[in-house]
């Protein structure tokens, strides 16, 4: 689907986000065969993808054949921040198309997209469109629906500013032998304190997961008489990492 979307519409750059490393390596193959210059490839969590697209950009995100994840629905795709951030990123009259054979993740995404406060989508059930996958190809053949919702978006959002300062103030205030092994969850994220090492020097080094719980940071804070920093380098500028550095901040300095 991404590699014709791209043939039909070569002026248009198109971003396909996977984090099957075998599917990447099928697909990079096919786009070298062809010659296309006007795709990229990005292995990472579309969810938090999006919070580095700028606001009124994009033209349609295609969302096809998601895992279902009925037994941890909070792992799904569909979901209100990801609806939420796609209508931020999509252009006035830009789409955000789900496509499914599963019935469970239809009703569910269905309902999700009836809590909006305001939205105007279509749904279709065994749609033809112009090209199938081979799983695809095989569903029909078992005679399982397949599901279309699509949303149309009709809002202008207010440009996102990422320009987070992931910078530490000078001396530590807590007890950090006391924050060894603990972990502290928030609304959207969490931050682990791994493990933590004491050098030659007198100085801290905490192994840390932070950020999403889909997608986490792993990174070191290293902890000094008169400063902190990352190690080796500071978190994605995320929306979400920011939030994690803030409380970061607040457990580490009060």
């Amino acid at each position: 689907h991404l590699i014709h979307q791209a043939q039909e519409n070569p002026d248009v750059l198109h971003i396909g986000i996977e984090i099957h490393k075998a599917s990447i390596e099928q697909v990079l193959k096919q786009i070298a065969i062809l010659g296309l210059d006007n795709i990229m490839l990005v292995d990472f969590d579309a969810r938090l993808f999006l919070e580095f697209v700028p606001s009124n950009l994009v033209g349609r995100i295609f969302v096809h054949f998601p895992v279902p994840w009925d037994k941890k629905p909070h792992r799904r795709v569909i979901s209100h921040p990801f609806i939420s951030e796609s209508i931020r990123a999509l252009k006035k009259g830009g789409t955000l198309e789900l496509r499914s054979d599963s019935e469970n993740y239809f009703a569910y995404s269905l309902q999700t997209f009836l809590e909006l406060n305001q939205s105007d989508f279509q749904v279709r059930k065994n749609q033809d469109i112009g090209i199938v996958s081979k799983y695809e190809s095989r569903w029909r053949k078992m005679e399982k629906n397949i599901y279309d919702i699509t949303l149309t978006n009709h809002e202008i959002s207010e440009p996102i500013d990422n320009d987070y300062d992931f910078d530490l103030p000078g001396t530590c205030t807590a007890d950090v032998l006391k924050l060894n092994g603990s972990t502290v969850r928030f609304e959207g994220g969490f931050i682990h304190f791994e493990r933590l090492y004491k050098t030659n020097e007198g100085n801290y080094l905490l192994r840390l997961s932070m950020g999403s719980f889909d997608k986490p940071e792993h990174l070191f804070l290293i902890i000094k008489e008169d400063e902190a920093l990352y190690f080796p380098s500071r978190p994605i500028a995320s929306l979400t990492n920011y939030r994690s550095h803030l409380k970061l901040k607040e457990l580490i300095y009060g």
